[in-house]
């Protein structure tokens, strides 16, 4: 499915109203004006509503909360906050490496000193483009949330999830969106589904399209179990010096890739290296709703 095909299937849009401010010095560096409507970076024509979809909703609501962003797969509002859709995918991800100067302003002060490039350790396959990203790091992850007038999913309040914090409804904004503000064990619901996401009992044998797991959905956001583990704003060090790719980060969801009877579900968690990239790491962004 296309990207925008996602969204008529999805009927979510976007409205920016002012750039993320955790990242202020990406204003300039290709992420779009933040005062316009946002369309998804490879669908230009198809973001069909303002309007952003409160979790659980079944229709596009004639009005509803907005969400700030620039770029990126259209956003889903709940309890007070946005986040993607889906996992961010390769095109939504070649669109920012092709707008971005690869220079210090482009990473935050935890990478500068040994980031060198945007670039996924390998390049996506052709016909991929609606494939999520992978082979990213922490840096990668961070750098394009900002870019697209968001944040990498951290504290509810935006900035970095302190690692006690996580699986708190208070506090940690992925756990909330993927347990529907701490309802469900699971983004479909409370009982175990073997096959209604991409983790190691379907054995697909790599990621598969975003969104194209119609099991595998709460309140209209898709993939936040299985298919790539994701990122997200929550480390136990925050160095500045060339060390800072050994500081240890989270990442949520699961993969594919992980071994049978990983039990992966909402609270599920894993910590790497912030300069750790593979096969099935990628990430999804969040952002607040627009005042």
């Amino acid at each position: 499915m296309t990207a925008a095909g996602r969204v008529a299937a999805l009927a979510l849009g976007c409205a920016a109203a002012g750039a993320c401010g955790l990242f202020p010095d990406l204003a300039d560096l290709g992420g779009g004006d933040a005062t316009s409507d946002v369309t998804p970076v490879d669908a230009s024509d198809a973001a069909s509503s303002e309007a952003g979809v409160e979790a659980g909703s079944d229709a596009l609501p004639e009005a509803g909360p907005k969400c700030q962003g620039t770029a990126g797969p259209p956003m889903v509002a709940i309890d007070g906050f946005c986040i993607d859709s889906t996992e961010v995918t390769n095109a939504e991800y070649q669109a920012f490496v092709g707008a971005t100067a690869i220079d210090a302003a482009a990473f935050p002060p935890t990478c500068v000193a040994w980031k060198t490039t945007l670039n996924p350790q390998k390049a996506p396959p052709p016909g991929s483009n609606d494939y999520p990203v992978v082979w990213i790091d922490w840096c990668d992850a961070y750098a394009y949330c900002a870019w697209a007038g968001k944040r990498l999913c951290g504290r509810i309040d935006g900035g970095a999830l302190a690692p006690g914090g996580m699986n708190d409804v208070a506090q940690d904004e992925w756990y909330v969106a993927c347990s529907n503000v701490g309802a469900n064990v699971y983004p479909y619901g409370a009982v175990w589904d073997a096959g209604a996401c991409n983790g190691p009992e379907r054995d697909a044998g790599s990621v598969l399209p975003a969104s194209s797991m119609p099991g595998c959905v709460g309140g209209g956001i898709y993939d936040m179990v299985g298919n790539a583990d994701e990122w997200i704003d929550s480390c136990l060090s925050a160095s500045t010096g060339p060390e800072g790719g050994l500081d240890k980060c989270e990442r949520r969801s699961g993969s594919w890739e992980d071994p049978d009877g990983s039990l992966q579900n909402c609270t599920f968690a894993r910590i790497g290296s912030r300069n750790e990239e593979d096969l099935d790491i990628g990430f999804r962004c969040c952002s607040d709703l627009a005042p």
